[in-house]
């Protein structure tokens, strides 16, 4: 039996055939690799976003916290957090060192974000040595801050590992203690814009920070570290009815 020539129109249905099946094949693929790159953007966010609420976790956790008549009296003298959006914190924290224990303030701000970026905020973090061991009993306001003797050399600034992240809102919250509280709890949001730049990713962490002994058992002043103490003028009874 002589086998049959195939005519010219089965041929063109043939590749016809196969153009379409190998179309859609690519068209499948392309639509593989862009969710593939999608759900990889936004593994990273999560990622990156972990990471930095571990870290300030850590921070925090480790935050230098100063003898007070009143543990209302720890915002504005062991740390500082913005008003009122609560954008920025700045506190002391004390790190195990290759020689014992080293100090360092802590600052960070989301601020507005530069043009053409993914997200709402950009967050910058600034770090300093910081050399003062002893309690300290005033206020502290910003500007100007902690004195800057007792500073030392600043830490590279890290902003530029966070620029990707897409950042819409961050804020720090104090949940001061009532009396006979053993500690203060510091709230952390972040939300996120995730990758496709549609929906938001909200992230949490809450810090307890244990209270050292009040005022009133490491001094005979009661008052001493209260906003109304001046030592020019010294008043031990000027806080008793804060």
């Amino acid at each position: 039996m002589k086998r049959r020539a195939a005519s010219l129109v089965e041929i063109l249905v043939a590749s016809g055939l196969v153009a379409v099946i190998a179309g859609a094949l690519f068209a499948g693929f392309g639509t593989f690799t862009r969710q593939s790159s999608r759900a990889s953007e936004r593994l990273w966010q999560t990622q990156e976003a972990l990471l930095l609420l571990d870290g300030l976790h850590r921070e925090l956790s480790g935050m230098v916290m100063n003898p007070v008549a009143d543990p209302r009296l720890h915002q504005g003298n062991s740390f500082l957090i913005s008003q009122p959006n609560g954008t920025s914190i700045q506190f002391v924290t004390e790190i195990a060192g290759t020689r014992g224990p080293e100090r360092r303030l802590i600052y960070y701000e989301a601020r507005t974000a530069p043009p053409g970026s993914r997200g709402a905020l950009a967050l910058k973090k600034e770090a300093w040595i910081f050399r003062h061991h002893a309690p300290w009993t005033q206020v502290i306001t910003f500007p100007p801050g902690w004195p800057s003797d007792w500073l030392g050399p600043a830490f590279p600034n890290e902003e530029a590992r966070w620029r990707r992240l897409g950042i819409e809102d961050m804020r720090y919250e104090a949940l001061l203690p009532q009396s006979g509280q053993p500690e203060l709890f510091i709230r952390v949001k972040l939300t996120l814009r995730d990758a496709e730049g549609g929906g938001l990713l909200p992230f949490t962490t809450l810090v307890g920070i244990p209270l050292p002994p009040p005022a009133t058992d490491v001094s005979a002043c009661p008052c001493l570290n209260a906003p109304c103490f001046d030592p020019a003028h010294p008043d031990c009874g000027c806080c008793e009815s804060y």
